[in-house]
């Protein structure tokens, strides 16, 4: 009994020390930020399936882009939508000359699903410097000319933070969730490059032919990480930008069964993600069977711990939703404490349980 009681306590102090150092982390650290050298030609590659709900926002958004559409290509990728997606964007782009759409079909190398519609863009892109989001996100305006000058001055893969833009209850919940995510994935990027982000990257046209392109990196269904592992052993470096005008809004997953598959292949595809991610992943994880105990061998103790992680959350959450630009309502914060527990309870079944990854109606 003493032994789980040290090791509780122990799990406990950590979680609020790393908390504690998110917090500081928030308040001092520099603000990542860089003038745009030039204009130069960018292309910008969706990749669509199944996303006739979601993709007309995508376009209005990329449409809205405050850089000179003579050096934008927007490339779109319907990679055999079964819905309406590709009328939905031919009658979108047809007085848009910035804008093409390219009928996915076969598979390219080694190259599936996303990463095949992603590699069969690139062959037909022109620009320079290559932009890379998912057709139900919604990118900033600014989002070109704050990302693009930290691949014109360096060896670099850039990412943006993205969160969940929200309507109901549900999907507010998964707005505090990807805050915190991406708040935790900052901190930890600010000390060791981890990954990039898929949904919000950037890199130029000479960096990802020098990896292979994915027609012949090993596939995965984290497709974003395969290529940052493969320009790392190529000498580039990863840049994670937390800034409101690098901030993209994500659409929520809907069925709770659809969260459930999104967490396993982030998961299953990061398996060789660096052991910093995992300790604190587990750091994190772990709070609710740790606390649980102590709340049996010594309540006023957890009652303390509790209180304090849910004020440094609090105060995390209020410097980071500023500083991204994400209002939140604040009267969900002890519902989403709720949420966060059942999630990794919810998390760590699914994983257990056997059954390949499921996404965008195919399964990997």
């Amino acid at each position: 009994m003493d032994y789980i009681y040290f090791l509780s306590a122990m799990l406990l102090t950590t979680h609020l020390l790393v908390l504690l150092l998110v917090w500081l982390w928030l308040i001092f650290r520099t603000r990542k930020y860089l003038p745009l050298e030039d204009f130069e030609k960018v292309s910008i590659l969706i990749a669509a399936r199944n996303e006739e709900k979601n993709i007309l926002e995508c376009l209005e958004a990329l449409n809205k882009l405050n850089y000179p559409k003579e050096y934008l290509e927007i490339i779109i990728g319907n990679d055999q939508s079964e819905d309406q997606t590709k009328k939905v964007i031919e009658k979108f782009i047809a007085d848009k000359k910035q804008f093409q759409l390219l009928d996915i079909s076969g598979n390219l190398g080694l190259a599936k699903g996303k990463a095949n519609a992603l590699a069969q863009m690139a062959h037909q892109a022109s620009g320079k410097y290559f932009f890379i989001s998912d057709a139900d996100v919604r990118v900033p305006e600014d989002w070109v000319q704050t990302l693009l000058p930290f691949i014109q001055y360096g060896k670099n893969i850039v990412s943006g933070t993205t969160i969940v833009r929200t309507n109901s209850g549900w999907q507010q919940l998964q707005q505090w969730e990807w805050l915190f995510l991406y708040t935790l994935n900052s901190f930890m990027q600010d000390f060791q490059e981890i990954t990039c982000s898929g949904n919000n990257m950037a890199l130029s046209a000479e960096a990802y032919w020098e990896s292979g392109g994915y027609e012949n990196i090993e596939f995965s269904v984290t497709e974003d990480y395969q290529l940052f592992l493969s320009l790392k052993r190529k000498g580039y470096h990863h840049i994670q930008l937390f800034e409101a005008n690098a901030t993209a809004r994500s659409a929520p997953t809907y069925q709770f069964k659809d969260l459930l598959d999104q967490r396993k292949r982030w998961i299953s595809g990061g398996k060789g993600l660096p052991l910093l991610f995992w300790v604190l992943m587990s750091i994190y994880g772990l709070f609710l069977p740790s606390i649980l105990f102590m709340l049996f061998a010594d309540p006023l103790a957890a009652l303390k711990i509790i209180s304090i992680k849910l004020l440094l959350e609090l105060i995390i959450f209020r410097i980071s939703s500023q500083q991204v630009t994400s209002p939140l309502k604040w009267i969900l914060f002890p519902v989403y404490e709720l949420y966060a527990q059942v999630i990794n309870i919810s998390n760590v079944i699914n994983l257990i349980l056997p059954g390949k990854v499921k996404w965008k109606g195919r399964t990997f």
